[in-house]
């Protein structure tokens, strides 16, 4: 039965029935009908709220460290200067990780490692954001990251 048939039958049952939560419930349905009238989804809105989305996330990773992150990031006054190598890695190597998993770990939103993966210098940036200092590859054969 379509959805005419069945409210003119709501109706008809409305006029012929003493029972109020039939009505009331037609009466729910009809402003429910009303205000779904007024939704207008704009699939051109919604495309250009994504471009604005990705845009913003370009701009806060380009974003220069807040103080904390920088104070958080030097060494110790008294300790001695730090070689230029890369983070000190653990001795234990990661496990190979999803994407969701990967992002959790560098402290940035999946969509953000999708975008950068297939740059030349992935390796580098994902090391670079890697609290432990691994580089990550990708392997499109089971979309997972291993660290190198």
């Amino acid at each position: 039965m379509r959805y005419r048939d069945q409210l003119f039958h709501l109706r008809l049952w409305e006029d012929t029935s003493d029972n109020t939560t039939i009505a009331k419930l037609i009466q729910k349905i009809k402003k429910l009908e009303a205000g779904l009238s007024d939704i207008n989804f704009d699939s051109n809105e919604i495309s250009k709220l994504s471009q604005r989305i990705e845009k913003l996330e370009a701009a806060v990773e380009s974003l220069p460290q807040t103080e904390g992150e920088k104070l958080r990031s030097q060494p110790p006054r008294n300790a001695a200067k730090k070689s230029s190598s890369p983070k000190k890695r653990q001795s234990i190597q990661p496990e190979p990780l999803i994407q969701s998993r990967l992002a959790e770990r560098l402290g940035i939103h999946p969509s953000t490692i999708t975008r950068r993966r297939d740059r030349d210098d992935f390796k580098a940036w994902g090391q670079h954001l890697d609290p432990e200092g691994w580089a990550w590859e990708y392997s499109w054969e089971d979309q997972t990251y291993y660290p190198v």
